[in-house]
């Protein structure tokens, strides 16, 4: 930690080492460490309190399969926090000409993105693939730092800026790529800085019958990012009964198949066995899990970029690793 003092209102205090700029906590002035200029600071209302984001959770639940008959009576919060995850959001617009033998194509990409600028919640991962919402929001307040858990950035707005303006390449070389079967370029791009975003997102822990589980609700459009809920015994046993008899009828099927094709019983059955486990290994994996897992968000086919592209970008400007797709599509 070191010690700064706010060039508005003077008063002294403590921010992270690797901070590049913070807001004052009793004035509420934002402001670049290392010039001291101001710096453009929004953030996003809560519209899903405290009551409803646990409401919202709850009924998200109660709607998946297998979830236990007492689980609304019978669940209870232990422990909730709500924070604020700052955003370093830009404004991208992108232009790549494709040259084929039918001539000059030129495609267009334009988009508004929003970066998660703090890494370190175990909950990272979730941050970088979720959907954030950059309209709607409101210049910042003092009394926000008042209501949740306020955290300054850890990346830069220059790591964030390379990061979109790889991602917007990406994606306009890729139209290009998918549309045009010439040779293809980025003929002009332009990544302009919207400012610094506070982004609420609840953590719930809760309690059902002496097993913890915890959950992760966006505060401002009440979207179930990430939760975990228990399964009761009956569901656990029919996925249990259910991925059995699929190995048994796949390697029966196999022996016959392999008797008739190949006169070779034993490879039908061996062929049929691993089929079997391929397909069963969700509801095998469901029925011996001590959780089960769940969220609202987008799924991978429509990302905006595939696991390995965003992958290979992070870690190029971001500085850490990451198996999840990105998507901030907005």
């Amino acid at each position: 930690m070191k010690q700064v003092k706010c060039p508005n209102c003077g008063a002294s205090f403590e921010v992270i080492e690797t901070a590049s700029f913070t807001t004052c906590p009793y004035c509420g002035y934002t402001f670049n460490l290392q010039t001291l200029q101001e710096w453009v600071h929004y953030f996003f209302p809560v519209y899903f309190n405290q009551n409803s984001a646990w409401l919202k959770l709850k009924s998200f639940i109660l709607r998946r399969y297998g979830v236990p008959h007492d689980f609304y009576e019978s669940s209870n919060i232990t422990n909730i926090t709500l924070h604020y995850i700052p955003l370093h959001v830009f404004h991208t617009e992108a232009e790549a000409t494709c040259q084929s033998g039918k001539g000059t194509a030129t495609y267009h990409k334009v988009l508004d993105l929003a970066i998660p600028a703090y890494n370190g919640f175990w909950f990272d991962s979730l941050l970088r693939s979720h959907k954030f919402s950059v309209r709607g929001r409101i210049f910042f307040k003092p009394s926000v730092l008042e209501r949740g858990k306020y955290y300054p950035p850890n990346i830069s707005s220059e790591s964030a800026k390379n990061l979109s303006q790889s991602l917007v390449n990406s994606l306009v070389l890729r139209e290009a790529n998918e549309s045009c079967k010439g040779y293809s370029r980025i003929s002009k791009v332009d990544v302009n800085y919207v400012g610094l975003v506070h982004y609420p997102i609840w953590e719930f822990y809760y309690n059902y019958k002496n097993e913890s589980y915890k959950g992760l609700i966006d505060g401002t459009n009440g979207r179930v990012m990430f939760v975990e809920y228990p399964l009761s015994r009956e569901a656990k046993t029919f996925l249990l009964v259910s991925s059995v008899a699929i190995v048994a009828a796949s390697s029966l099927g196999g022996m016959m198949i392999g008797s008739i094709l190949v006169s070779n019983a034993i490879l039908g059955i061996i062929l049929g066995f691993i089929g079997s486990l391929v397909s069963s290994a969700p509801l095998l994996l469901t029925a011996l899990s001590l959780k089960e897992r769940g969220s609202e968000e987008i799924s991978k086919k429509d990302s905006l970029l595939s696991t390995e592209e965003v992958a290979s970008l992070i870690e190029k400007f971001a500085g850490f690793k990451t198996n999840i797709p990105v998507t901030f599509d907005v």
